[in-house]
C-alpha cells in the first residue's frame, strides 16, 4: 500500500513518522483480527518526508512516477526475496496449470474483487483544485492529437518503468529520436512504428 499524505504547511520528519506509525498500528490490528501479523520495523513501514521544494522537485517527480506505476500496472511488478506478486502466480499458473497456483490466484481474485487499487481521500480532489474525474470510457474516447512513435516490447519494459520519468522527459525535449537514443544506449531493444494514412487501404 503506497499512502499519499498531503500536510498544509512543513512539518517535521518526527511528526511524520508518527503519523506513519498510527497508520501502520490500525493496518496490524485489522490484520491481526484475521489471524495474520504485520512487521513493522523490517521493511513492512517506509515513511519518507517530500519537500515540495524546487530542489527536491524531480526526485518526487521520479518518485511518484514509481509508486503510480507499480500501483496501475499490477501485472508487471515483481515480487522480491522469493515473493511472488500476483500477476506472477497467474502467469505460472497458465504455464505450469500446479494445482498451488491455480488455488492461489483464485484466493487473490476472490479478495480483490470490486477493490478499488487507487483512492482520493475525501475532499482531497477539492483541495488540490483537481476536476471531476473522467469514467474510462470518457478517458478511452479522447484524441491526445498525438501519433505513435516507437513501441517498448514487453521483455524490456521492467527496465523501463524504473527510469520511466527520465525518458519521457527525454523524448519531451528531444522528440522520438532522442528516446530512441536513450534506450539504445542501455541496449534496449524498440519497433518503430510504421506511419501510415487515415482510412488508407492496406498494400496487398
Amino acid at each position: 500500500m503506497h499512502a499519499l499524505v498531503v500536510f498544509d504547511a512543513p512539518r517535521s520528519p518526527a511528526m511524520m513518522e508518527e503519523v506513519g506509525h498510527c497508520m501502520f498500528q490500525r493496518w496490524r490490528r485489522a490484520l491481526v483480527r484475521r489471524g495474520l501479523s504485520a512487521v513493522e520495523h523490517r521493511g513492512g513501514l517506509d515513511v519518507r518526508p517530500i519537500d515540495m521544494g524546487e530542489a527536491s522537485l524531480d526526485r518526487t517527480a521520479d518518485y511518484l512516477t514509481k509508486i503510480t506505476s507499480e500501483i496501475t500496472s499490477p501485472s508487471t511488478k515483481e515480487g522480491r526475496d522469493g515473493n511472488r506478486a500476483p500477476f506472477a502466480i497467474l502467469r505460472d499458473a497458465l504455464a505450469t496449470g500446479l494445482a498451488e497456483d491455480c488455488e492461489l490466484w483464485l484466493v487473490w481474485d476472490k479478495a480483490s474483487h470490486n477493490r478499488r487499487q487507487l483512492t482520493w481521500s475525501r475532499t482531497l480532489r477539492d483541495w488540490a483544485g483537481l476536476h471531476v474525474e473522467h469514467t474510462d470510457e470518457e478517458i478511452a474516447q479522447q484524441d491526445m492529437h498525438g501519433d505513435d512513435q516507437l513501441i517498448i516490447p514487453s521483455e524490456c519494459w521492467p527496465a523501463v518503468r524504473t527510469e520511466l520519468a527520465e525518458l519521457l522527459d527525454t523524448a519531451e525535449s528531444g522528440g522520438a529520436a532522442a528516446a530512441r537514443r536513450w534506450l539504445e544506449s542501455r541496449g534496449l531493444h524498440w519497433i518503430a512504428v510504421a506511419r501510415t494514412k487515415r482510412h488508407a487501404v492496406p498494400a496487398e
